[in-house]
């Protein structure tokens, strides 16, 4: 890489960096988690208080992530499944932090609803995701809110092995059939996380009013950016529609006077 090169990139991030900073002041505040930080966990205001959630410990990490040194990776206080946040009891979180992790779900709606399920009413989750036009996913189809969807409703296992393929075609380049077919099978065999979705901003933004339209999910766009290479979204958590309904036909309150 040339130095004009080098010191651009180097330009792009820190913009990215300070853009989400600035993001993250305005919406983030009390106790909540961090999913999947590894050695770089979001700068959040002081006097918050972040927990780390990441599939494995610390202890194991080395394996999971060969390339990251232990000693670099935050302290991981809750081993859990990012996706499912199955230890993690309903609304008792003021927040959830995920950067660049949603796309590496293989069924990023079913994370999105575990994210604000475990969110307070009026909590957020602020998320980050590569804007594929930015990244190695730029030649890949993007993913479409209708096929997320049917991977939400039916699950996602009939449709991982196309996004192996995928990703195999696209980003790597391969396209002998065979050569394919084989180079999935080894990705398959290691578990790699790969991306298995990507999106631009229209799909992005297609996708989460999907979530909340069609599906119902109880949330509210509070913020949408583009940032460099990425776009940041804000959701704020809103009661179930059940019991804003409730509210809306409880009898009026009036006032003595």
């Amino acid at each position: 890489m040339s130095l004009t090169k080098f010191v651009k990139r180097g330009a792009v991030m820190v913009r990215q960096y300070s853009r989400r900073i600035s993001i993250i002041e305005r919406h983030i505040r009390g106790q909540g988690l961090e999913i999947g930080a590894l050695q770089d966990p979001q700068v959040v205001p002081r006097g918050t208080r972040v927990r780390y959630v990441d599939i494995v410990s610390n202890e194991d990490a080395a394996r999971v992530h060969p390339r990251k040194r232990q000693k670099d990776l935050v302290p991981v206080d809750i081993v859990d499944d990012g996706q499912t946040l199955a230890t993690v009891a309903n609304e008792s979180q003021d927040f959830v932090i995920s950067n660049h992790f949603l796309e590496h779900c293989q069924d990023p709606l079913r994370a999105l609803e575990n994210m604000l399920r475990v969110v307070r009413v009026g909590g957020v989750v602020y998320l980050s995701i590569p804007d594929k036009r930015r990244t190695f996913d730029r030649n890949r189809p993007t993913t479409t809110a209708e096929h997320l969807i049917e991977d939400y409703r039916r699950g996602p296992q009939s449709s991982m092995r196309g996004h192996y393929e995928e990703a195999v075609r696209c980003n790597e380049r391969i396209t002998d059939p065979d050569q394919v077919a084989t180079r999935v099978d080894e990705r398959i065999e290691r578990g790699d996380q790969i991306h298995f979705h990507c999106w631009d901003d229209r799909a992005l933004l297609a996708t989460l009013l999907a979530a909340r339209d069609e599906l119902e999910f109880p949330f509210e766009i509070e913020e949408f950016a583009r940032n460099e290479a990425e776009l940041v979204c804000v959701l704020s958590r809103q009661a179930p529609a059940t019991d804003r309904a409730d509210s809306t036909t409880a009898a009026p309150v009036t006032a003595n006077c």
